[in-house]
């Protein structure tokens, strides 16, 4: 009815009342029938038209769109443009802003691989599975050639194929043509082309930090469903388990700082030091590692490469916003801000590790291997998660940190540890090491192990009388007073690998050489 004009209806319901056949109703066109029958004809076609490009417009407003569409509209468009050919890097980089420009378009159904940032991890700078599987279709079907580091534009993408073989011939056609009607798509391809030479490298960064939200909403989401539902009630955490990010007004600075969480716990932990460095004019962002803040389901599908992985991305988004960083990290995350400073990566300037779990009280860890090894026997074998798939623990932080602990996830922190160990000698910047006495958690001993270790010869440990493990949370001995003092003394040094230890002298007392 709504392609239907009042008198229209009224039209076609007269004329439909002296048509008894269909010979009758294909005779409205010829030239002996009235004018009433030449215009309903008329209309009726001018609807029909009308008609099917609605339903092939509803019908492709369904479709899920995802990597290989954006691709696809993204090589037509600029073959479009004259284009023949384009750099990996631009295309990679438009793709991504593609990427995030469609994510804001309410109206388009996306793919879980568009909604979930690891799905297209790697697409800037990295190797993005999706992405690359789809290019090794294109040019097996001489679509696209590579070489040079350019992709080039095969006249192939512009023939016509038939109905019944395009899938077979042009792939890149079909994913264009099944998202074409789809404004928001369309919209963003364009807007990532024309954005793109303009992209600077903190938009970029921020387009980053905006994956690491949606990378936490998808995980929480993903983890609440209820095959994981015995466990999460048990949990008592209650703090938002979301990486943060804190931006001074005025440009970049010259330190930045990112801090990691601990072992069961999520940015939370770090959120109140890090207001403090806000508040001090530090660009600051807290990282959540892979599989902490959502549910243990997460942290025991994860590896420490992954907690690793998460560590570099928030130093890729700080090194937008400072000149130099450095990595505050609290056990585990202390552990893991070494470990990525025995890659030296650029702009640098030094590592504060609190309480690092090099030497863990706990006797119980030399059975873990053992365990988690029987653990994935069972489900190689079987339908279960495992004989003992987690272990509860009391927390002194019960409101930020898990309750259950994965079996995986202790063996892969053994995991990390050994290799730490490993790297310690390639730790080249400045190090501040701080350790309780009597940590509950963390023996003395493997602080002192690290200092000797450690490859720099800019390095001090500071020893803070506590019998707590959550010696940075708690501010416990002026704990976040030192690593203040560390980064005024990274900050008043020209060069990253000049820096001096003169504003920590004041620390004596309980420094160990």
């Amino acid at each position: 009815a709504e392609f239907w004009r009042w008198w229209e209806r009224k039209l076609i319901a007269h004329l439909a009342r002296k048509i008894d056949s269909l010979d009758a109703l294909f005779q409205l066109t010829h030239d002996g029938a009235g004018w009433s029958a030449r215009l309903a004809a008329q209309r009726t076609r001018r609807n029909a038209l009308e008609i099917r490009d609605e339903y092939m417009r509803r019908m492709y407003t369904g479709v899920t769109v995802n990597l290989g569409h954006l691709a696809s509209r993204l090589i037509l468009t600029f073959v479009a443009k004259g284009q023949t050919e384009v750099d990996h890097a631009t295309f990679r980089k438009t793709l991504y802003l593609a990427v995030k420009r469609v994510q804001k378009e309410p109206s388009v159904q996306l793919h879980r691989g568009l909604k979930n940032p690891e799905a297209y991890s790697g697409l800037v700078d990295g190797e993005c599975r999706r992405l690359d599987e789809f290019i090794d279709t294109t040019v097996s079907m001489n679509l696209l050639g590579t070489g040079n580091a350019r992709y080039r534009f095969l006249p192939k993408l512009c023939q016509e194929h038939g109905f019944d073989v395009i899938r077979l011939e042009n792939l890149v056609a079909v994913y264009a043509n099944e998202v074409a009607p789809i404004s928001g798509v369309t919209r963003s391809v364009e807007r990532a082309i024309e954005e793109t030479p303009a992209l600077d490298d903190q938009t970029l960064a921020e387009m980053r930090f905006d994956d690491e939200l949606r990378a936490y909403a998808w995980d929480r989401q993903y983890f609440s469903r209820p095959r994981y539902k015995e466990i999460n009630e048990q949990e008592t955490a209650t703090e938002s388990g979301e990486p943060f990010l804190f931006l001074p007004e005025e440009g970049r600075k010259e330190l930045g700082v990112v801090l990691v969480h601990g072992f069961l716990a999520s940015p939370a932990e770090a959120r109140p030091f890090g207001e403090k460095l806000k508040a001090l004019g530090y660009p600051v962002i807290g990282v959540r590692l892979k599989g902490h803040g959502t549910s243990p389901w997460d942290l025991r599908e994860r590896s420490w490469q992954d907690w690793l992985e998460s560590v570099r991305r928030g130093y890729a988004v700080m090194s937008a916003f400072a000149r130099r960083i450095c990595l505050v990290g609290f056990s585990t995350g202390g552990a893991l801000s070494l470990r990525l400073a025995a890659d030296c990566p650029e702009r640098l300037a030094g590592v504060a590790a609190i309480s690092v779990p090099m030497k863990l009280r706990d006797r119980n860890m030399i059975f873990v291997p053992l365990v988690h090894g029987t653990n994935q026997l069972v489900r190689w074998v079987s339908s279960s998660e495992g004989i003992v798939p987690f272990r509860r623990r009391d927390s002194e932080h019960p409101h930020i940190n898990y309750h259950n602990v994965p079996i995986r996830s202790l063996y892969e922190l053994r995991r990390m540890v050994d290799e730490l160990e490993e790297r310690l000698p390639d730790v080249q910047c400045p190090v501040t090491l701080i350790q309780g006495t009597d940590d509950p958690i963390v023996g003395p001993e493997g602080a002192e192990l690290i200092h000797k270790r450690l490859g720099t010869s800019q390095k001090k440990l500071f020893t803070v009388p506590s019998t707590r493990h959550g010696i940075l949370y708690e501010d416990i001995g002026d704990t976040q007073e030192m690593i203040l003092s560390f980064l005024a003394a990274l900050s008043s040094s020209d060069r990253p690998d000049r820096a001096t230890f003169a504003d920590t002298l004041w620390l004596t007392d309980r420094l160990i050489t």
